[in-house]
């Protein structure tokens, strides 16, 4: 699965980035706008560190990742288990990509 280069979060762009990290697998820079996933990781590992990531930045959006104690325990098993079950239904059912595209795009042009 090819990772994206830009993500639309709350309506503002980020960057995702691919880079030799040490021993973490992703990151996300809240103030920079940026995801960085390890590009030593196999293309299930990146897509899986990817969802990962996204959980905290959701998390962190909606005021509830504040304590950075809870960020090396309790949030991370939480964005572990989520992300995981995230990318697994994801490309478990990718053959909805199509017609949720499609939705995506008539739901737009109404909202316009």
């Amino acid at each position: 699965m090819k990772i994206p280069t830009t993500l639309m979060i709350n309506r503002e762009d980020w960057d995702v980035v691919s880079e030799p990290t040490d021993s973490r697998w992703g990151r996300a820079s809240y103030d920079g706008h940026e995801i960085g996933i390890n590009s030593e990781l196999s293309p299930r590992q990146k897509f899986t560190t990817l969802c990962h990531e996204l959980m905290h930045l959701f998390l962190f959006e909606a005021g509830a990742e504040i304590d950075e104690k809870l960020v090396n325990t309790n949030v991370e098993g939480l964005c572990n288990a989520i992300g995981n079950q995230l990318a697994s239904f994801l490309e478990d059912n990718c053959e909805w990509q199509e017609e949720i595209d499609t939705t995506m795009r008539e739901y737009l042009k109404e909202k316009k």
